[in-house]
């Protein structure tokens, strides 16, 4: 025989032994043996706060409440009012005319 025949041989039997599907085995986990939990399951609920300061502002504060501990302080939700001023616009037209507007200006 020769070296090309001999390599083309062991080329197929090679191929062909792993075509062969093998049997899958696992091994045996004991269910007893578990890893800690990262997270812990806790019973939080999100609790809202009407809060009015002393000038009459109205804030609503979230805070979120957990069963085993302290309660964590979300971020209280504050929006900051536009500062507005009245303004009287006088118009003229080409009348001669003069309108005078109340016109409120936010800024």
């Amino acid at each position: 025989m020769n070296f090309k025949t001999m390599a083309l041989t062991a080329a197929l039997l090679t191929g062909g032994a792993m075509m062969i599907p093998n049997v899958a085995s696992a091994l045996p986990i004991n269910p007893a043996i578990q890893a800690p939990s990262v997270a812990e399951q806790v019973a939080c609920r999100v609790v809202r706060e009407r809060i009015v300061t002393p000038s009459g502002r109205v804030i609503f504060k979230s805070t979120r409440v957990c069963t085993p501990g302290v309660p964590v302080v979300v971020r209280p939700i504050v929006r900051p009012r536009p500062v507005c001023t009245i303004v009287r616009d006088r118009t003229v037209t080409p009348s001669g005319r003069v309108i005078v507007r109340t016109v409120r200006r936010c800024g």
